[in-house]
C-alpha cells in the first residue's frame, strides 16, 4: 500500500510592530504576533501553496481557512520564490489593517472545510446570501 504524501506547513509570525499600523485604537485590538500559515502540498512547485492566518486581526476574521494567498503573490507561478510570498505577508497585513472601508480578502475553495463560526454577527446578517450560498458549497 502506498503511503499518501504529506503537506509541509511553514508558520510564519509577524510582529505587529513592523506592520506599520496608522490607527493607534487599531493597534491596540490587534495581537503582538500575527500567524500565517504557508501549506505546501506534494505537488509544489506545480501547484500553488495555500496561505492562512491562525490569528484574528481584521474585522471579520480571515482565520477561517480561506486562502490569501493571491494577495499576498498576485502574480504567483511555479517560478516564485518563498521568498516572495513570504516578503509579501507584511504588506498585506499592513494594507488589511489600515484599510478604512470593508473589504473581502482571500478565496474560499470548493471542497475546502471552514469555519463559518467566527464571522461576525453583524457581517453575517449584511451579507447572510453570500454565506448561505458558501454553507450550501459545503
Amino acid at each position: 500500500m502506498k503511503e499518501k504524501e504529506q503537506c509541509f506547513n511553514i508558520n510564519i509570525l509577524v510582529d505587529k510592530r513592523i506592520i506599520g499600523i496608522d490607527d493607534q485604537k487599531k493597534k491596540s485590538q490587534i495581537p503582538d504576533i500575527i500567524l500565517f500559515l504557508l501549506v505546501l502540498d506534494p505537488t509544489y512547485p506545480d501547484e500553488a501553496p495555500k496561505l492562512v492566518t491562525k490569528s484574528n486581526f481584521y474585522n471579520p476574521s480571515l482565520m477561517d481557512g480561506r486562502d490569501l494567498l493571491n494577495e499576498v503573490c498576485p502574480k504567483w507561478n511555479s517560478k516564485t520564490k518563498l521568498k516572495e510570498i513570504i516578503e509579501g505577508i507584511i504588506p498585506f497585513c499592513a494594507k488589511v489593517i489600515n484599510s478604512r472601508t470593508y473589504q473581502f480578502f482571500g478565496t474560499f475553495h470548493i471542497e475546502s472545510i471552514y469555519n463559518m463560526k467566527i464571522f461576525d454577527k453583524l457581517i453575517v446578517s449584511k451579507y447572510k446570501n453570500i454565506f448561505i450560498f458558501l454553507i450550501y458549497l459545503l
